[in-house]
């Protein structure tokens, strides 16, 4: 996934790693090379500044957010 999103065009990556996983769940799952392409046409298609993928054993969410820290 980081190195498709690395990929796009203007795109900047930041890997954070969840602590909430279930200890001895399985690890995620790699996507397939078409949530993969829609994952990045997504990222390239959005308005949004910022987004986050949120990568789990259901798949790949795409989530635009914004800061709320006013300073």
């Amino acid at each position: 996934i980081v190195a498709a999103l690395r990929a796009v065009p203007g795109a900047r990556v930041r890997v954070w790693r969840r602590l909430d996983a279930p200890e001895g769940a399985a690890a995620t799952p790699a996507p397939s090379a078409e949530v993969l392409a829609a994952l990045c046409a997504g990222v390239e298609a959005s308005m949004a500044s910022r987004l986050a993928v949120i990568a789990g054993p259901a798949g790949v969410d795409l989530v635009p957010y914004a800061s709320d820290d006013a300073g």
